[in-house]
């Protein structure tokens, strides 16, 4: 691809805005070969590309939304993830050592690896490329179960990582106690002499010592270690304390080699596992800018492009694949320039749509109008949107079917040079030039005030030779001009049509509008005498156009005249189409309610009537057992009763039936859907929305329809509704339905300070019981601060709970070194 034309449109700075929806260095890698390699290599790679894609705006628009299905899984996370490429390269070599927080980045990585893959697999029913990605990650929880907890966050080693390591760090606090009790009364003694400098021990050489003023050194016994800078205080280790010294440096370096031996025992393990944890990496990454695309599309608004046709082999693509039954084409429905909606705050409504097609043999634009209008927008947009889709970006459009170009090529805007010696013109002649070159019948040509910089005649004589031109080629061009020209020979020629970007006559200002069918006016007259040019001065300029040129003009207005009011008839048609159909949707809503108004009173009839069944068939009951009656006399009783229960259920079926089972007069009867899938939405034909759970067997599925999930056949069902159908309640007749129960609501965090480690185990453990049965993904557990007793205890009572998925420190806004935060397992 014609890298000048990318850079022209500014897919680099498309793909740098992506950026923003990144939450790991991860991301950034692969963003970085996108940056590096933006075009797919084929069609086919494309389509792949743009349906995962699809499906993971489906799930974010799933997640973000106001109803969800419980059992509904949210997408991966990959925030906090740290790139851990270079200690994998280094971990393939036996013997090697990571550092403490690249084992912990590691793991972390594994845990987020593991936990996407039980989220991609469950989706797969729905999502089945998502779901494949889970293939290239292993499960990797028997390794964490071996791993877990042994490295912490702060680049530390857990004292419980083994129980030698353990009891290293129980004596070494005991002898540093020992010691600093030793050195304090030591420092007191010194403090009563006056010899003291300041009350505080220290650390020097890896010994403890106590700072002593320079002149009594030689009045205290003991090991001069190092001065102060200023040479006023020298730091002393006291004879008395060196053998204790000693042995706490002797535990300290003990510690060092189990801590070694248990980070060499944990990179063994990782290393066993090094092939899968770099596919789990790469797919992880490449995961996060799927999703990062995903979210792009979300704000925006974006729609998952359509190649115009059917994708080709390699050695088909070319000038020999272009016939005259190509059916390529260019349609894009209010399509969007991203980096013009993103400069006006993300908000689609500020934006101007396009839309436009161009297909059978129609292959050729040209587009006219006032300066400012928005043709240069309208090429850009064109241009870069053609250059999303084959980098397997969403188009900011409601609709966008596109070619599979081979080339896109652009001249737009002033491309002088001093530094060569080019003008503007001489600059423009050289890229169409170079674009003449390499324009084929696979190609997007986008020339941008073609004919400008040079004598007016000349130029549009120039202009539609060179349009002509690249129209034989047989590829696509869209050019903006303001010459007549180039506006005649569209008028004059099939495969050429002529556009115009709005006008307002009464204001002078440009509505940024494209109109196809009729050539614009550039008003240039007009808008210098707006913008403060002498009207005499004007005046001049129009006696002295040509008499056709003005006759030209005045039709122009005429014909705009006329198009504007065809469009304004449109667009109260269109306004009364609405009007109806609202109109119908509040009659249908209006009977749903009557409706389902019916059914609660026939629900509370039928639980009244359970309720006075229950009591006088347990009074029947009670008066046999008091007349000495046997047990199978009770339990043909308790037969009778069950019987009576389904009596009464089938009556409150037929009730229903017969009740719900009419349709308003201006109903319109819909047949059932051909094919249904699970995730749904559907509409039941007696008034009911629901949500399609999955398919029991041929012709019978489960639905969810508000707390209720029922069984119904597929001649139950009117219609697929669209996603901006409202759901509404209730319970359709004719079905099978049993009830389940909603877990409740838990609290999402817990204050044990005050506690104590027992009292705070106890709690924590039947507050995590909780969270699980309440369905939480992440908790918060307060501690304080304090001695780190709780803490300690808790975090090891997490390394080990079969409800905690990970924990960590909280962020300093959440309670940070005084909190803790649970991930729940699912």
């Amino acid at each position: 691809m014609d890298s000048k034309a990318i850079e022209l449109l500014e897919l680099p700075q498309l793909l740098a805005s992506l950026r923003r929806y990144l939450f790991s260095p991860l991301g950034e890698w692969q963003l970085q070969e996108l940056e590096d390699e933006p075009l797919l290599a084929s069609q086919a790679a494309a389509e792949e590309s743009l349906a995962e894609l699809g499906e993971a705006m489906s799930w974010l628009r799933e997640d973000e939304g106001t109803i969800r299905d419980r059992d509904a899984k949210p997408p991966p996370s990959f925030q906090g993830l740290r790139d851990i490429r270079q200690p994998l390269a280094r971990l393939p070599v036996r013997g090697t050592v990571l550092e403490v927080h690249e084992i912990y980045s590691t793991l972390e990585l594994l845990e987020r690896a593991s936990e996407a893959r039980s989220r991609l697999i469950a989706v797969s029913g729905r999502r089945s490329r998502l779901g494949a990605r889970a293939e290239s990650l292993e499960e990797f929880r028997p390794l964490l179960r071996r791993l877990a907890g042994k490295v912490l966050a702060n680049g530390e080693v857990a004292d419980n990582a083994s129980p030698a390591l353990a009891r290293m760090r129980r004596q070494i606090e005991q002898h540093r106690s020992s010691v600093q009790q030793s050195l304090e009364r030591f420092a007191r003694s010194l403090d009563e002499q006056g010899s003291l400098q300041d009350d505080y021990v220290t650390i020097r050489n890896g010994r403890l010592v106590v700072p002593v003023k320079a002149g009594s050194k030689g009045s205290v016994p003991g090991v001069i270690h190092s001065a102060s800078s200023s040479g006023q205080t020298v730091f002393i280790e006291p004879l008395a304390t060196i053998d204790l010294n000693n042995e706490l440096v002797h535990l300290l370096e003990e510690e060092q080699r189990e801590v070694y031996r248990i980070l060499l025992e944990m990179c063994e393990q990782l290393r066993q596992e090094a092939p899968a944890i770099e596919s789990a990496l790469l797919t992880m990454a490449q995961l996060e800018l799927v999703f990062a695309k995903a979210r792009f599309g979300r704000e925006f608004d974006c729609c998952i492009p359509v190649f115009s046709e059917p994708a080709v082999g390699d050695s088909a693509v070319g000038d020999s694949a272009v016939g005259e039954n190509d059916k390529a084409s260019i349609s894009l429905k209010n399509a969007r320039h991203p980096l013009l909606q993103d400069v006006l705050g993300g908000d689609k409504s500020k934006v101007v749509p396009l839309s436009l097609t161009l297909e059978g043999g129609n292959r050729v634009l040209l587009i006219s109008g006032p300066n400012a209008g928005g043709k240069t927008i309208i090429l850009k947009t064109v241009g870069l949107s053609s250059l999303m889709a084959q980098a397997g970006l969403p188009v900011p459009a409601d609709d966008a079917r596109l070619p599979w170009f081979e080339e896109v090529l652009a001249d737009i805007g002033d491309s002088q040079s001093i530094a060569e010696s080019l003008s503007t013109f001489s600059a423009h002649i050289a890229r169409i030039k170079h674009m003449m070159e390499r324009a084929t019948a696979r190609s997007l040509v986008l020339l941008d005030e073609l004919g400008a910089a040079t004598d007016p005649h000349e130029g549009g004589a120039l202009g539609v030779a060179l349009v002509d031109y690249f129209r034989e080629q047989g590829g696509f061009t869209i050019a903006s001009t303001h010459l007549p020209e180039l506006k005649a020979y569209a008028s004059a020629n099939m495969g050429v049509t002529n556009a115009s970007v709005g006008f307002d006559e009464e204001t002078l200002s440009p509505n940024y509008r494209l109109t196809t069918g009729i050539p614009g006016q550039s008003a240039g007259l007009d808008m210098a005498l707006k913008f403060g040019l002498p009207e005499a001065v004007v005046e001049r300029a129009r006696r002295t156009l040509d008499p056709r040129q003005a006759e030209t003009v005045d039709f122009l207005h005429q014909l705009r005249r006329q198009v504007e009011q065809y469009e304004s008839a449109t667009s109260d048609l269109r306004a009364a189409e609405r009007s109806l159909e609202e109109r119908k949707k509040k009659l249908v809503q209006d009977w749903d309610r009557r409706e389902n108004a019916k059914l609660r009173e026939l629900e509370r009839q039928l639980e009244a009537r359970f309720k006075q069944f229950e009591v006088e068939h347990q009074a029947a009951l009670d008066k046999l057992a008091e007349q000495g009656a046997g047990q199978r006399t009770i339990a043909a009783a308790q037969r009778r009763q069950s019987q009576r229960k389904r009596e009464l259920r089938e009556d409150f079926q037929a009730a229903a039936a017969q009740t719900l089972g009419r349709t308003p007069d201006n109903a319109v009867s819909e047949k059932a859907p051909a094919q249904l899938e699970e995730g749904a939405n559907v509409r039941l034909k007696l008034g009911t929305n629901a949500r399609v759970l999955r398919r029991v067997s041929d012709g019978l599925w489960e639905v969810q329809a508000g707390q209720l999930r029922l069984r119904v056949s597929t001649s139950d069902i009117s219609r697929v509704l669209e996603p901006d159908d409202k759901p509404a309640a209730g319970l359709p007749a004719r079905v099978t339905l049993h009830t389940e129960a909603r877990s409740a609501a838990s609290l999402s965090e817990i204050n044990v300070i005050g506690r104590t480690a027992e009292e705070a185990r106890s709690e924590v453990d039947k507050f995590l019981d909780d969270a699980v049965v309440a369905d939480l993904d992440r908790v918060r557990i307060i501690h304080g601060h304090g001695m780190q007793v709780l803490r300690r205890t808790l975090w090891e009572m997490f390394a080990s709970h079969p409800q905690v998925q990970r924990h960590y420190q909280a962020e300093p806004y959440e309670g940070g070194a005084g909190a803790t935060i649970v991930e729940v397992r699912s």
